[in-house]
């Protein structure tokens, strides 16, 4: 059994190799023909992955074929004009030897032979994106806007592409409003027809844009409009184009709290594009990060966990531990477990979060504080309240000196720090922090606002604690009647404070305690 299990592992080592050379082949052979650079990469870096996979059991890609494309470079570099050398490292996702590789050449003469320099940097701009360096990204896209923009006229569609990855850029460093007048620019000067590519690329940046400037309704409009041109000129349901609309439109409808629709339509976008074995498309992470919101809102929590698993393994393998998307898919299957009361899962991911975003960020960036907040509120779930105390008060602290005493992050602090001394058995010290809480949150907020609501409830808590019953059943009760006006009968916060008002009533005959009839949450 032992010879036959090594035999075998050595025939399929054998075999991985073959297909990772024939790979290699095959992208040599096809690389200078090809324009569509990103399927290209995806397809090499899939059957490569896949042939490691069967031999090692786990992905090396950089490890095991690093040293066949450095001579495959080689080949080509004595072949091909320097532009495609840095161009085949970028396709082949090795971004740090493509940086410098692009920069080596920006600085020597080759830049200026033939007209190559927006095209690097162009390339440069890409490799810095897909590092997560947005500033960087948008000055080289802008650069190559530039350059093209003295030489082009301004419909040729290598000038609107760039346009293009420039928009994309600046979408990735918050510059939504900045950025319409430049996308409505873009898609007109591709509305003539000619090129329909880039006219539904044009439409989805655009709406992209109108979304996160919090215009839902007009990004709807405009995808819908896209999603009738690509029928009109004749595309399926399953080209890339089609479904990369199809993926916005599902974000467009979560913005409208439409999830039944989303989670139908990015279902059936995961069952395209995997089938398509695109596991390591960027569209596709996006398509998980959309259905395992989707599912979660619907509290489909068995899909929500599988799928946010998948996620973050595949954005981890393909963009490495600390990258922001692999982190924000760490946070989304955090959150899952979290919502499934898998309270020892959900620690270990936000642990691990709280890590990788301290070290990448720093203690108090706003994303750190705000893993460190949900870490503290796994911690509570779990009964461990000193703990979960340490740590909202070390963000409370630090929201303060970053945001303000009033900010709505500082004040949903406190509110659940005040909660956490009142499990301790500190009520007088919970009862001064949240009296002051709640009276900001009433004056900033006003007494619909979610968050003054359960400040009212974390009150009344703490008046039980005191053992003030009459006045904790009365600010319980302003918080149910505050929560079923503004969340409606059947809303879980609605139904919990109910429950919480019942119990509390027991045997009691105030005021607070006449209850409207139980309403069953769908």
């Amino acid at each position: 059994q032992a010879q036959r299990a090594e035999a075998e592992t050595q025939r399929r080592a054998v075999e991985a190799r073959n297909q990772q050379l024939k790979a290699l082949a095959d992208f040599q052979s096809r690389w200078l023909s090809r324009a569509d650079v990103t399927e290209l990469s995806r397809d090499l870096l899939v059957r490569l992955r896949s042939g490691i996979d069967a031999a090692a059991g786990e992905p090396a890609f950089a490890d095991l074929d690093r040293e066949q494309l450095d001579r495959f470079f080689d080949r080509l570099s004595a072949s091909a004009i320097p532009a495609d050398v840095a161009r085949a490292a970028l396709a082949a996702q090795l971004l740090h030897p493509a940086l410098e590789e692009i920069e080596r050449l920006l600085a020597g003469p080759q830049a200026e032979v033939g007209g190559v320099e927006p095209a690097l940097r162009a390339s440069l701009g890409r490799a810095y994106h897909d590092l997560g360096l947005f500033q960087e990204a948008a000055t080289q896209l802008e650069q190559a806007v530039g350059v093209l923009a003295r030489s082009e006229p301004e419909d040729s569609a290598e000038l609107l592409r760039a346009r293009l990855s420039w928009l994309e850029a600046r979408f990735q460093l918050g510059e939504y409003a900045e950025g319409l007048p430049e996308a409505r620019r873009v898609l007109a000067l591709t509305s003539d027809g000619g090129d329909t590519e880039l006219e539904l690329l044009a439409g989805t940046a655009l709406a992209r844009l109108l979304l996160e400037s919090g215009d839902a309704d007009a990004a709807l409009v405009q995808l819908e409009t896209s999603l009738a041109l690509a029928q009109q000129r004749g595309l399926s349901g399953e080209d890339p184009q089609v479904l990369r609309i199809r993926q916005q439109r599902a974000r467009a409808l979560a913005r409208k709290s439409r999830y039944p629709e989303v989670l139908a339509e990015t279902q059936a976008l995961r069952a395209v594009l995997e089938k398509a074995g695109g596991r390591s498309s960027r569209q596709l992470r996006n398509v998980y990060g959309s259905l395992v919101e989707a599912a979660y809102m619907v509290r489909d929590l068995s899909t929500a966990r599988e799928v946010a698993a998948i996620a973050y393994e595949r954005t981890r393998q393909d963009l490495g531990e600390t990258h922001p998307e692999t982190l924000g898919a760490l946070q989304n299957y955090a959150n899952v477990q979290f919502a499934d009361e898998q309270y020892d899962a959900a620690r270990t991911l936000q642990e691990h979060l709280v890590e990788q975003r301290a070290r990448t960020l720093g203690i108090e960036h706003p994303l750190t504080l705000a893993a460190r907040f949900n870490l503290a509120l796994t911690l509570y779930n779990m009964g461990r309240y000193e703990d979960a105390l340490r740590l909202r008060q070390a963000v409370l602290e630090a929201r303060r000196r970053r945001l303000g005493a009033e900010h709505q992050h500082t004040l949903s602090t406190a509110s659940v720090t005040a909660r956490t001394l009142n499990a301790l058995g500190r009520h007088a010290q919970a009862l001064e922090l949240i009296e002051t809480t709640l009276a900001t949150l009433v004056s900033r907020q006003g007494e619909s606002h979610t968050d003054t609501l359960i400040a009212r409830e974390v009150r009344a808590s703490v008046l039980q604690g005191l053992g003030r019953t009459a006045e904790a059943l009365a600010e319980l009760r302003r918080a149910h009647d505050g929560t079923l006006a503004h969340h409606g009968p059947a809303h879980r916060r609605t139904q919990t404070l109910q429950d919480m008002l019942r119990r509390a009533c027991q045997g009691r005959r105030e005021a607070a305690c006449q209850l409207p009839p139980a309403v069953t949450a769908p």
